[in-house]
């Protein structure tokens, strides 16, 4: 069956000179050569390839390898710091190689295995990858079921919309008072004096919805304080004497 590979996604350098600061320097290896060629889609497709076997990634890109480390693993055979820097340099090849596959959503089993030796033993044992699990989505909220349970302050904490404004229009519960948000006070039905008096108010400010500063959600909120208000007025003009 045809493996489709993931999308490559190219490690960030900077990230990975800050997460592997011991091998930060070998970004620039050769000239910056090294992590171009494990940084780079076709390095990943074969690192995948491998992986989707139990191999070790690495074992998908020894070919690409081998050029960068043929001379120093020559110069390791006479000469013990030549070889000390070999070994630094395949502990900055899987380290690299880490941060190509987790930047892809791969992530670190636990596990080394033997690394076939093509075309030659460039390593003996690495890591194996495999595909990290993508992350569980939560379940659905009832939005409307909380809101009608929670405590209004829960809400208004949690509302970065009614945390920073005023309470909304209101009555109290047993409707003997309105509270008006636009004004931010309050007025008894049942006195149709101070109804009045709200309504002036209330149509001052209703002019001033012409000042262009003047937010749409403010101008709504007018818009249905006015409306209120005159209901409240009419329910009070209506009633026998």
């Amino acid at each position: 069956m045809f493996e489709r590979f993931p999308p490559f996604r190219p490690a960030d350098a900077a990230k990975f000179r800050e997460r592997a600061h011991m091998f930060a320097s070998f970004v620039d290896w050769d000239a910056g050569r090294l992590w171009a060629a494990i940084n780079s889609e076709t390095a990943f497709n074969q690192m995948v390839a491998f992986t989707s076997r139990g191999l070790p990634a690495v074992a998908g890109i020894t070919h690409i390898l081998d050029p960068f480390l043929i001379d120093i693993d020559d110069r390791a055979l006479h000469d013990p710091e030549a070889g000390r820097e070999a070994d630094q340099v395949r502990r900055a090849v899987g380290s690299m190689i880490r941060e190509v596959m987790e930047a892809n959503g791969y992530r670190k089993t636990g596990k080394l295995r033997a690394v076939p030796p093509e075309p030659r033993r460039i390593f003996v044992r690495a890591e194996v990858f495999e595909r990290a699990p993508l992350p569980r989505e939560p379940k659905p909220f009832d939005w409307d079921r909380y809101v009608m349970g929670a405590p209004f302050h829960q809400v208004r904490q949690l509302s970065p919309e009614l945390g920073n404004r005023r309470l909304p229009s209101m009555y109290s519960p047993d409707r003997a008072w309105f509270y008006i948000s636009s004004l931010d006070l309050d007025v008894a039905c049942g006195d149709l004096q101070r109804v009045e008096i709200a309504l002036l108010q209330m149509r001052d400010m209703y002019r001033s919805r012409r000042n262009p500063d003047l937010s749409p959600v403010k101008a709504f909120v007018m818009d249905l304080d006015l409306r209120e208000l005159e209901a409240i007025r009419e329910r009070l003009t209506d009633e026998p004497g």
